[in-house]
């Protein structure tokens, strides 16, 4: 038992090991720039924090997110007190504990019938919540952070002035307050950015992966160390 405890817990690491390495390839070299404003990217890194989770548990994807933020910050720090790197640690943790809640809390991904809307209802509202999540922190003090190098909220009103000013020229209106641009700016970014990260992890783990390990059940080991085996259960019942 201690032997097959040991050969998981290697498993496990490699894959936490494997899947930081690649969110990190991701971040940094995977992105597309969003026309409204040019210092935002659209990135789907955030993917593997949801792979780490259905494949190592909570603590493993907890351990993809710090990895990738430290390796991330070491590699090309954005903006001032790290900025950036703490943004996107804020948007991994919140789908990581969005994902728990759905999948142990509210069970939408072990529902026998309409298993597919449910995980979709699952992935409307993880979506929403990280984009609301990540609008209202950029709105508090995110942007005004980085966009004038020290570290301000949205109670100095002189420098939101001048953000609002920002803002209006990158949207072309002069109309908007603070709260309307940041609202129009970060809430369809980071909805977008959801989606395409909500996607690409049904795509790569609910389909192609669970077929994988439906057809041969023998790689779930490799590919999901933190779930146990048919002789693992049996030797449990027969305890």
């Amino acid at each position: 038992m201690k032997r097959i405890n040991t050969h998981k817990l290697i498993l496990k690491i490699i894959n936490i090991a494997l899947l930081s390495a690649l969110g990190i390839v991701l971040m940094l070299y995977v992105k597309l720039p969003y026309p409204l404003a040019p210092y935002l990217e659209i990135e789907i890194s955030d993917t593997v924090i949801l792979v780490g989770y259905a494949t190592t548990g909570f603590l493993g994807a907890l351990f993809i997110c710090i990895i990738k933020t430290l390796i991330s910050l070491l590699a090309m720090p954005v903006g001032i007190y790290f900025i950036g790197q703490l943004a996107a640690l804020i948007s991994s943790l919140t789908y990581l504990i969005m994902l728990f809640l759905f999948v142990e809390i509210f069970r939408f991904f072990s529902k026998e019938k309409h298993r597919f809307l449910f995980r979709l209802l699952a992935y409307i509202c993880i979506g929403i919540v990280n984009s609301l999540v990540m609008t209202s922190l950029n709105y508090l003090f995110i942007t005004p952070t980085y966009l004038t190098g020290e570290y301000v909220t949205c109670f100095d009103s002189k420098i939101v002035e001048q953000i609002t000013h920002t803002l209006q020229t990158s949207l072309n209106n002069p109309n908007l307050n603070y709260f309307q641009a940041i609202f129009i700016l970060y809430f369809p970014f980071n909805l977008l950015k959801s989606s395409l990260v909500l996607a690409v992890y049904e795509i790569l783990f609910n389909s192609i992966l669970f077929l994988m390990v439906k057809n041969n059940p023998k790689i779930a080991k490799y590919i999901m160390p933190n779930q146990k085996s048919k002789d693992d259960r049996k030797g449990d019942n027969s305890k």
